[in-house]
């Protein structure tokens, strides 16, 4: 049975699929960058391919592509929401979000940026296959994927270990996992994995941005 660490982007809660897989949805995206630009114009798309990655780096590609794309603005309570919809390892996703006054909430103000200090606690997750934390730090490296090289602006690291505080894989007592993200574009890589193929063989997935658009 492959366990299935699924990054979906609502609110961190263990979920079970109907094949008995464990869930777990996308860590928050925070914001360490008071300047950091959130994209909100209706028109705007991101175009994702999936790479296997594996314990010696090497690189195979794997088959769902993602496209994310803004459809809309909608008002809730007097505010303006950017509606999004799209595809998570070609499972379909969406999302209702708004930039206020630096944080990035969805309607029921769950919080997916904000613009505390760098390496501050945003999540954390517990359940009998390994726990996490999830933390933001401002970006200090420069990324490539297939749409270019970019300095990122945001680096989430989603740090998961087991329970009982043994090695998490032959590789890593934690594995991090990174999400990266550019002002004015967004996300430009992610990462995941199934937990079985992880703790015994150290292979996750990435998701890297092909291309993109970014209305006016």
């Amino acid at each position: 049975m492959l366990r299935y660490i699924f990054i979906f982007p609502i609110f961190a809660l263990l979920l079970v699929s109907c094949n008995k897989e464990e869930v777990i949805p996308e860590m928050p995206v925070c914001n360490t960058n008071s300047s950091y630009q959130f994209v909100s114009s209706p028109g705007s798309w991101w175009a994702y391919e999936w790479v296997w990655v594996d314990s010696l780096g090497v690189e195979t590609s794997h088959t769902p592509k993602d496209t994310i794309r803004i459809l809309s603005d909608t008002i809730i309570g007097g505010h303006s929401y950017a509606v999004k919809s799209g595809s998570y390892l070609g499972g379909a996703t969406s999302s209702i979000q708004r930039d206020s006054l630096g944080y990035i909430v969805s309607p029921n103000g769950y919080v997916y940026y904000h613009s505390n200090g760098g390496g501050d606690t945003i999540a954390t997750e517990s359940n009998p296959v390994f726990n996490s934390y999830s933390m933001a730090f401002l970006g200090s490296t420069t990324k490539t994927v297939p749409a270019g090289t970019f300095d990122v602006d945001v680096d989430i690291q989603s740090h998961l270990y087991s329970p009982d505080s043994t090695w998490f894989s032959p590789c890593d007592s934690v594995w991090v996992r990174h999400s990266s993200y550019v002002t004015g574009i967004g996300e430009i890589a992610s990462q995941t994995g199934y937990v079985s193929l992880l703790q015994s063989e150290c292979k996750y997935l990435e998701r890297r941005l092909v291309s993109y658009y970014i209305a006016p």
